[in-house]
């Protein structure tokens, strides 16, 4: 007998944390945010959209054990029945629900800040109180999951998306004859699309978008005796398909970014200096990581080329923003490759160029060193990143921080040194260089003649686009075609002088 197996596999509805930003401040489990209730409604509404678009029934569901991912799953299994059904449904004929540890969230501070994390790394679930969100006789004790634990915390982005391929494979091969919903993570999602649809860059998952993969199952006398190729759609994912990558021979293009730090404490917390160790180096807030982590997701969704270098200033702020966005690159990495290490597309090192004016006009006296000396613990901010992203082998353009005092004029004639410095020792690479405001501001102006910036956001940046030409070894650039994001300016006047 010939049938068709459907395999649904979709991400949570949207997550409080999202939408309320100091939730985490007082939550007993920050990491573990539950949906807003915009995020339950979205949720029994895909599962009306599946039960009714589709004439089969969904045998099996398998869930992440965040508690999202189940409350997502409690409300799609609730629109999979009319009201009328669950009282007088044949418990054995109910949809079975089981936790799968595999389908569970990233194991590492790309996906779950390091700030709201368990301080021993582990995730613990309390497992009858998750099976309490289903009708009872819903919930299958006797499957057996493909993960029986979590993964340990720093999983690798390789290896998460080879459990995921893992846990989606496994679990249809397990249940041939059965059409099933796996309910997971954007990651999650992103993964199972790329992998079964070649080709193909995920730029945007919506909450509760799905994938539906089908594929053609034969039986005799009860066995299976072949599975066919899967057949892939899906909805709620926006993508594109990857081109086919010819080189030029003589011409290219080098994109430089030149971007700000996101939110910083002090801020939002004028009395955070007043016991901090460190009272001029303040971090970043929840929502500066947020900004950006997305941040670098948008630089690659809007550009299609990947970032070779980041450069930053030794500011814990800007070097948490740089791991941030390191992040969002190392999430966006192409899955078509599976042999390459994805932590070497990007090289990060420190540049003391970079840094903040150094001079009482940014710094407040009452908050710099005594001393006048700023000193860093280059370790503990190379800790910051993915073990392999930090080269140690870079010659900076600057060696140690400037002298105290600083005059405005010589920091913005070091901002537009370490720009143009850079973006000449390495004309055939992208580069993504993270600095304060006024080096962004110098930046934009320095490039963009005649113009005055009255405002620049957290995460703004400017990006420097010039054309390289190579011929037998030697390189001739263009000029730079100036772009921003984030930056409120106008253009200067032209004043005419009129002969008296």
């Amino acid at each position: 007998m010939d049938s068709y197996q459907h395999v649904f596999v979709m991400r949570h509805g949207d997550r409080l944390d999202n939408f309320d930003r100091h939730w985490a401040d007082t939550a007993a489990r920050p990491w573990d945010t539950p949906l807003y209730k915009d995020g339950m409604v979205r949720a029994f509404q895909t599962g009306q959209r599946i039960r009714s678009q589709n004439g089969f029934p969904i045998h099996r569901v398998f869930v992440s054990p965040f508690f999202r991912c189940v409350q997502t799953a409690s409300n799609v299994v609730a629109a999979l029945y009319a009201p009328t059904d669950l009282p007088s449904v044949d418990k054995s004929k109910l949809v079975k629900v089981a936790i799968e540890y595999g389908l569970c969230e990233m194991m590492n501070s790309f996906a779950i800040w390091p700030e709201v994390s368990p301080k021993d790394g582990k995730f613990e679930f309390n497992i009858s109180d998750l099976e309490a969100l289903f009708p009872e006789g819903m919930f299958d004790h006797n499957v057996d999951p493909v993960y029986k634990e979590m993964p340990k915390w720093k999983e690798t982005v390789e290896a998460c998306r080879e459990r995921y391929v893992k846990v989606v494979k496994a679990l249809a091969d397990k249940y041939p004859t059965e059409n099933l919903l796996l309910v997971t993570h954007g990651e999650g999602l992103e993964t199972t699309f790329s992998t079964f649809n070649k080709n193909t860059t995920v730029n945007e998952v919506d909450y509760c978008a799905y994938v539906q993969l089908r594929r053609h199952v034969s039986c005799k006398d009860g066995d299976v005796v072949e599975t066919g190729e899967y057949e892939v759609s899906q909805t709620g994912i926006r993508f594109s398909h990857d081109p086919v990558v010819s080189r030029p021979m003589d011409s290219c293009h080098q994109h430089v970014f030149v971007m700000s730090h996101g939110d910083r404490l002090d801020n939002f917390d004028p009395l955070w200096a007043e016991t901090a160790a460190r009272p001029w180096d303040p971090p970043l807030i929840l929502k500066g990581m947020v900004r950006a982590f997305r941040t670098g997701q948008s630089i690659l969704s809007q550009t299609g080329f990947p970032i070779h270098r980041i450069f930053v200033s030794p500011f814990l702020r800007c070097v948490q923003t740089a791991s941030k966005v390191v992040g969002a690159f190392s999430l966006s990495a192409p899955r078509h490759l599976p042999s390459v290490d994805k932590s070497n597309l990007v090289k990060v090192a420190i540049e003391y160029g970079l840094c903040e004016m150094m001079n009482s006009v940014a710094t407040l006296p009452e908050v710099s060193p005594k001393d006048g000396k700023f000193d860093f613990n280059i370790s503990d901010l190379e800790a910051l990143f993915p073990e392999g992203v930090v080269d140690h082998n870079v010659d900076p353009i600057y060696r140690e921080m400037p002298e105290w005092e600083e005059t405005k004029e010589d920091c913005r004639e070091r901002y537009v040194k370490v720009v143009n410095t850079l973006a000449d020792k390495y004309p055939t690479e992208n580069l993504l260089l993270i600095t304060h405001g006024g080096g962004l501001e110098t930046t934009f102006s320095a490039f963009y003649k005649d113009t005055t910036v009255h405002e620049v956001d957290y995460c703004a940046y400017v990006e420097l686009r010039r054309e390289v030409l190579s011929k037998d070894g030697d390189v001739k650039i263009g000029e730079y075609v100036v772009s921003q994001t984030g930056i409120k300016f106008s253009h200067d006047l032209v004043i005419n002088r009129s002969l008296v």
